[in-house]
Formats: C-alpha cells, structure tokens, sequence
C-alpha cells in the first residue's frame, strides 16, 4: 500500500471553505526547491479533488482532500517509508475566494 501524506484540514479566519491546498515536499530543510515537480502540487489538480457542479449556478465546484495521492507508485523510497519520515514538506491552504491565509511551517513529517 502507497503511502499518503496527510495534514489536519485548516479553516478559513473568515469561515469559508477551502478552496485549495498547495503540496511542496522537498530534501531542503529551507524549502528552495522541491524534490521533483511531482511533490509541487495544486490538490485541486489532482486525484484528490472532487468537481461537481452547484445545484444553484450550475458552476463547478471542487472540493479538495487535506491529503495528497501520489501519481504512480514508487515515487516515495522504502528507506524513508521505513522510517517515517520524507524531507520537510508543507502545505498551503487557500480560501474560496482566493486568499492564503499563510503556510504551515516546513517541517519533516510522517508519511501516513
């Protein structure tokens, strides 16, 4: 089974939804860069992401997942599955409207 990083859903200072995620993952502990553009993603362009379309304006409308899955597997390697932990990575939440309220801060998680 593929390991998915996961984070606790961040809520919007004004209550909306959140539009958005941002996933970067990189070696760096500064986070200049990622490890590949495939750990630099828009959760909204991603297999997380639920589009629908509203009832009333018939506009889509997506929802996004507080959780990234990877694209094919193998991407992450066993050594670090193995001990948890894969290079500081972070995200970034955004409003509906847009806004980004901030980023959590980079820090070497586990990959649940």
């Amino acid at each position: 089974m593929e390991k998915v990083p996961r984070w606790a859903p961040a809520h919007d200072p004004d209550g909306d939804a959140i539009g958005d995620y941002q996933f970067e993952l990189s070696s760096r502990a500064d986070m200049r860069w990622p490890l590949s553009m495939c750990f630099y993603k828009l959760i909204s362009r991603t297999a997380d992401a639920i589009k629908e379309k509203d009832k009333d304006t018939s506009q889509d409308k997506i929802t996004v997942k507080a959780r990234y899955t990877l694209p094919q597997p193998g991407l992450l390697t066993l050594d670090r599955i193995i001990t948890g932990t894969y290079g500081p990575w972070m995200t970034k939440a955004c409003g509906v409207l847009g806004a980004r309220p901030g980023a959590s801060p980079p820090a070497a998680r586990r990959i649940l």
